[in-house]
């Protein structure tokens, strides 16, 4: 039976990806959304996790403790903080791709592995428990196809729970048994759904704590002998949420980001009558009216129970039964106990743990109606006829529309570049640096196709799309459209980038005749070397022979370099302004920031004309590189004190206090601006 449960699952798993199966290699499957913008913005989603997924998959065979290093975004380091991480995604993709070579081939195999293992998984879990194998295959239907996994081919990392009753099985056994194999049955398993997604995390955390306490009291005369193991697997599970979770912690402390998300708008949701809730019903009535056998200590049904409950009203969607409202959000208790989940722009998506726990619930009501029945002949064709139904619930059109609400078809797009493209890209190496790099955040999105393009050479990239934007975005973006500038190629030579992609289409055609005009100087072609092109792109080597150091003392200027020359910023007393302050390079090398490259924090002096100064504290983003002799600025938020008259403002590096690296010229005004007063540093002294 298990066997035959595995090869239905692919079946029917082939059976929901069959739009891609004409040209695997080349088709990625998507709601066929009606609304072009949504379908546009839906295939740069999509072309962006093939990029992370194959990376990651990539980095998982050549050198794994990069796994979190340069990405895309690049100079910034562990830059997967602007998103979700996709380690599990790019663990199932990994032997596909290291196999064909073919990254949509490998995103392709990925999808149906998520969507087998979710029903093996669940199969298993429900024969443990349920002990009957036609119940635990209609379990494993259902997760199967439980809507996300289906609907949602673009971001698979969101519904990736497909672990989780493997959990449930190994922490059923440990606690029934107390087998060493099963604690690291546990002790894997956890972890493979932690690498998963945030989203699924949080589903999958509902019903699993739920398990846990029901199996903690079912099993609570063994707890003492138990309870060490589990604590061992807790503390081993803490230091990889910690490595998975800190960055994004700390990211959202330094950058300012990974916060005030404006979240999806999701109404009020209906309770679906489909198969799952109605067979979870059966079962709970069967539980309190019938008992006999099902009421075994280990019967988790009223747990589950909770469980779907509970993530229901944690989704942030009301739940309404005929107009009114049966179940309330209480999502804004989570906002206090979990940091950062504002970060999360689909928070009803943890109610995906509800599909998870009717699966299981549902295996009890085909258990029940199965009881009803006395030849085995008529059980089995009871529960084919139920498979067959789920089967058309969720892949018939006509049906899934009206019992699962209204969800598009599905279509397949051609997703892999041509052929001479991807010969042209493998014929470059080193962190790549794309042109035009966009100058906003909505232009910026057109840069999901440089991604998926660079998906068949994942490395380092200054290709940037993700949930939340770069710090580095706009000073990389100021170096990179100054090429083929030679103090441009200089800097971003210094900060690592070796190979330049333009992409003429992206282009405004008057910028591309600059560039091309410009790269006709000697001095251009020397640093920006031709390597090839096609129709779509163009490759450059980016080769410089400047010496490059990360020292503060190239752009180390003395305390006069503000000199009277130079017309001064005029600002209101007592406000909070961002001044412009210039920087210049006037060492004979290079200068790139030491790492790590991302918003420092500075102090700067505020000195009055007498030479007193005040001290303040300012997070901001210092120039990245500067070629010698090149000049720059950078922009502070300060506080300008409350005193009237010329100031002269140096800034220095915290690292090295005592060495200005910018100064500007000060008007402090008499009159404030209306609103003023509020501090914008952290902190204000004296010296």
């Amino acid at each position: 039976m298990t066997s035959l449960a595995l090869l239905a699952y692919l079946a029917v798993s082939l059976w929901t990806l069959r739009g891609v199966l004409p040209d695997p290699s080349s088709l990625l499957l998507m709601p066929d959304f009606t609304s072009p913008a949504i379908r546009t913005i839906s295939e740069l989603d999509q072309s962006m996790v093939l990029w992370v997924v194959t990376r990651n998959a990539t980095v998982l065979q050549s050198d794994p403790l990069q796994l979190f290093g340069y990405s895309q975004c690049y100079p910034l380091a562990g830059a997967h903080v602007l998103g979700e991480h996709m380690v599990g995604a790019g663990l199932l993709a990994s032997v596909p791709l290291r196999l064909s070579d073919e990254p949509i081939f490998a995103y392709n195999a990925m999808l149906l592995l998520t969507m087998w293992i979710a029903g093996a998984s669940m199969f298993l879990f429900v024969r443990e428990i349920v002990g009957r194998p036609g119940p635990a295959f209609l379990a494993g239907l259902l997760f199967l196809l439980t809507p996300e996994r289906t609907f949602d081919t673009i971001h698979p990392f969101v519904h990736g729970d497909h672990w989780a009753p493997l959990v449930a099985l190994f922490l059923h056994r440990w606690m029934d048994r107390g087998r060493a194999r099963d604690l690291l049955g546990l002790g894997i398993t956890s972890a493979l759904v932690m690498l998963e997604s945030l989203y699924a995390l949080l589903a999958t955390t509902v019903f699993l704590v739920a398990y846990a306490v029901h199996l903690l009291w079912a099993y609570r005369r063994s707890v003492g002998a138990r309870l060490p193991g589990l604590l061992l697997v807790a503390l081993a599970l803490l230091a990889l949420a910690k490595m998975l979770f800190e960055p994004y912690l700390n990211a959202r402390d330094e950058f300012g980001v990974l916060q005030g998300r404006v979240t999806l708008p999701i109404g009020p949701q209906p309770l679906l009558i489909e198969s799952s809730t109605v067979l979870a019903a059966i079962a709970l009535v069967d539980r309190v009216w019938r008992g006999r056998w099902r009421a075994r200590r280990d019967d988790p049904r009223f747990a589950l129970l909770v469980a779907s409950m509970a993530a229901r009203s944690m989704s942030g969607v009301p739940l309404v039964l005929g107009g009114f409202v049966v179940l309330p959000s209480t999502l804004g208790m989570l906002y206090g106990l979990l940091p950062g989940l504002d970060a999360v722009r689909a928070p009803y998506l943890v109610a995906q743990a509800a599909w998870l726990c009717c699966a299981v619930l549902a295996s009890y009501g085909v258990a029940a109606l199965g009881d009803l029945v006395r030849r085995p002949a008529l059980r089995t064709a009871l529960t084919a006829a139920i498979a067959a139904y789920v089967v058309a619930e969720r892949c018939v059109p006509a049906i899934r529309s009206r019992v699962l609400i209204v969800r598009p078809e599905f279509r397949a797009w051609h997703a892999r570049p041509r052929d001479e493209d991807v010969r042209l890209l493998r014929a470059t190496s080193g962190p790549i640096i794309d042109l035009p790099v966009p100058s906003n955040t909505v232009a910026g999105m057109g840069t999901a196709d440089y991604l998926r393009l660079e998906s068949w050479a994942p490395r380092p990239t200054s290709a940037c799309y993700n949930s939340f934007s770069s710090p580095l975005a706009e000073p990389i973006a100021q170096l990179a459209n100054q090429l083929p500038d030679p103090r441009a190629a200089d800097a971003l030579h210094a900060l690592g980038f070796r190979t330049v992609l333009v992409h003429p289409e992206k282009f405004w055609p008057p910028y591309l005749n600059r560039f091309r005009r410009e790269l006709a100087g000697p001095a251009a072609r020397d640093r920006v070397q031709w390597i090839g092109g096609t129709a779509v792109i163009e490759a450059f080597r980016l080769v410089s022979r400047a010496p490059a150091a990360a020292d503060w003392q190239l752009v180390a200027q003395p305390d006069e370099g503000a000199t009277a020359s130079e017309t001064p910023v005029h600002v209101p007393v007592g406000t909070c302004q961002a001044i412009e302050i210039p920087v210049r390079n006037g060492g004979a090398r290079t200068f790139r920031q030491p790492p790590p490259i991302r918003p420092r924090e500075f102090v700067a002096r505020w000195y009055d004309e007498t030479g007193a100064a005040t001290e303040q504290r300012a997070r901001t983003v210092f120039p990245l590189a500067l070629a010698a002799g090149a000049r720059s600025s950078v922009v502070a938020e300060l506080d300008v004190p409350p005193t009237p008259g010329d100031y002269r403002v140096t800034l220095a590096p915290a690292e090295a206090p005592e060495l200005s690296v910018g100064v500007a010229r000060v008007h402090v005004d008499t009159a404030a601006a209306p609103g003023a007063g509020a501090a914008c540093v952290k902190a204000a002294k004296d010296p």
